[in-house]
């Protein structure tokens, strides 16, 4: 992929920026380099999308390794709806998902169905639909490139540049709703430099207000940045003279929060009972406080350290090799916002440049874990947009000098080789240090306590990272058969042969021959024998040595 990319830069920095490249006449005689020079578009991009889906779809199930308690939640939710028609807690259908403390939203579990209900509810399965959004994601951005510059030689860099970035990478390889929203942001880019390109035709802004609309529901920043970016649209592409031209953009919006403010109605308070607890005003904060913890945030979010330095400190949102973006593509973000702010008239390039500035908010609102790479994974297509205009911005300056090409030259191979080196700790580093963030020993334990339990039951430590929902995903109870609200599977869990541990441990009503999956400290009832133990490797700092870490031990009851 590396070489690809290096490849694609090079032929957009020789590109002419305008009129179409003449037609190459193949030789007599070579007739399949004739074939192969008259489509040599079409077989660049196929090989690029091949390279990106190759890296998305290789490895799924072990990096990173094991699954986050979320995964699991929106597998096991999905499971039930692809076999029962009704979530984990009876409700059929419904349009968000009750989890642990939050509700899930239905973008992408409802595309994980079909992949479920085909070939069953496993690790790989459940991070493929993230997978193919990136793949959609990267597809859409060189598409957005294509019509917004008329290169295709940025339009392919683009593509290669979207599919290399660790910030889109880690985000296409874990079951988090957030890769859906990213596939409808880029969709709607592209739809908006469509209907640029052909004006009369409004469907364009109608599909573009279809995948914002889409994307209110596919994660929780969306609500927010879904309405600050329809505002954007209209100011920047309409205006009040020219709404006309907008009306089915503005009909898909007003129908999307018309149904969001059914469900709230419905279920008031549940919208916004997590946020409470984590925005910048919990705690009864002054005004002055949360003005400074909101400029603070989003100077966070635009700082060099997270963008290309380290990113996101918790890794199962980041890999923790380098920032969100390639610090090689530096030159061409500056270069994007020079561009942008030069065709400020150009309500394309101004409403990328609005929408970067918008697309932090919602995540600086929030005073948990900033910066946080899920919740500002809105603005990862607009500095992916804002590279393809610096790519585009720079091109005429090649042919001036010889200096300039070989800076060009030089920024390409640098881009590549930072693409293959975080390619290789990837698969390699990644997949261990991400062991001790994600769920691997408590499925481990839970899934081989289940396999040899037999009649007995097994008891579940509420010290565990929410063991009932990996319980569910092992030993998939069938869920209730009417709405329960927001009671718990217990019961199904039960017949199961689950039971969770209330209170400590070492009282816990196990019956001789039960097993009993504890922390690593925790004291079972007297007379419990070990069966066996789970371990999760540990890496304290860049460099260091690989530990094992006692995670989680099995006992059973004498």
């Amino acid at each position: 992929m590396a070489v690809a990319l290096l490849a694609s830069l090079a032929v957009a920095a020789t590109q002419p920026s305008t009129a179409a490249t003449p037609a190459v006449q193949p030789r007599p005689g070579a007739p399949l380099w004739g074939l192969v020079l008259r489509h040599r578009w079409a077989l660049a991009f196929a090989a690029a999308v091949c390279a990106i889906a190759v890296r998305n779809l290789v490895g799924l199930s072990t990096t990173p390794s094991g699954l986050y308690a979320d995964e699991v939640s929106i597998g096991y939710n999905t499971w039930t709806i692809a076999h029962f028609g009704v979530d984990e807690h009876g409700a059929t259908l419904p349009l968000y998902f009750q989890a642990f403390g939050e509700w899930k939203n239905p973008v992408y579990v409802y595309a994980l169905v079909p992949f479920i209900w085909l070939f069953g509810l496993t690790t790989a399965v459940v991070r493929t639909p993230a997978a193919l959004f990136g793949i959609l994601s990267a597809i859409a951005l060189a598409g957005f490139a294509r019509r917004a510059t008329g290169s295709k030689g940025v339009a392919l860099a683009t593509l290669l540049i979207a599919g290399a970035a660790p910030w889109l990478t880690l985000l296409s390889r874990v079951a988090f709703e957030v890769s859906s929203m990213v596939a409808c942001l880029a969709v709607m880019l592209w739809c908006l430099a469509r209907a640029v390109e052909e004006p009369t035709r409004r469907r364009w802004f109608g599909f573009a207000g279809v995948a914002l609309a889409l994307g209110v529901f596919a994660y929780t920043v969306g609500r927010l940045e879904g309405a600050l970016l329809a505002a954007a649209v209209v100011l920047c592409f309409g205006g009040w003279r020219l709404l006309r031209r907008l009306d089915a953009f503005i009909v898909a919006m007003l129908a999307a929060y018309l149904l969001l403010a059914l469900w709230a109605m419905r279920h008031p308070g549940q919208l916004t009972f997590y946020f409470n607890s984590i925005s910048i005003a919990a705690g009864h904060a002054s005004l002055w406080t949360v003005v400074g913890r909101f400029a603070g945030n989003i100077a966070a979010y635009f700082g060099p350290g997270f963008l290309f330095v380290s990113g996101d400190p918790n890794l199962r949102q980041s890999t923790g090799f380098g920032g969100e973006l390639l610090v090689a593509t530096l030159p061409l973000l500056v270069a994007g916002i020079v561009v942008c702010i030069r065709r400020w008239r150009e309500p394309l390039p101004r409403f990328v440049l609005i929408g970067l500035v918008l697309a932090p908010i919602a995540a600086a609102l929030t005073n948990e874990g900033t910066p946080h790479a899920l919740r500002d994974a809105t603005a990862l297509p607009f500095w992916i947009a804002i590279t393809a205009y610096g790519i585009d911005g720079l091109r005429p300056l090649l042919g001036r000098r010889r200096a300039w090409r070989v800076a060009a030259i030089v920024l390409a191979v640098a881009v590549a080789a930072e693409t293959a080196l975080f390619t290789v700790d990837l698969y390699g580093g990644y997949t261990t240090r991400s062991a001790i963030w994600f769920g691997g020993p408590e499925m481990a334990a839970i899934s081989r306590a289940h396999a040899i339990a037999g009649d007995h039951t097994v008891w579940l430590s509420a010290e565990l990272k929410q063991p009932y929902i990996y319980a569910c995903f092992v030993a998939l109870p069938p869920p209730p058969g009417h709405a329960v609200g927001g009671a718990s599977v217990d019961l199904e869990l039960a017949e199961a042969g689950f039971r969770d541990i209330s209170g400590s441990a070492a009282r816990a009503p196990a019956r001789t021959g039960d097993l009993l999956v504890l922390g690593p400290a925790e004291t079972p009832p007297p007379g419990s024998v070990p069966v066996f133990n789970e371990s999760e490797p540990e890496v304290s700092g860049p460099g260091a040595g690989v530990t094992e870490v006692l995670a989680v031990r099995v006992w059973r009851a004498g």
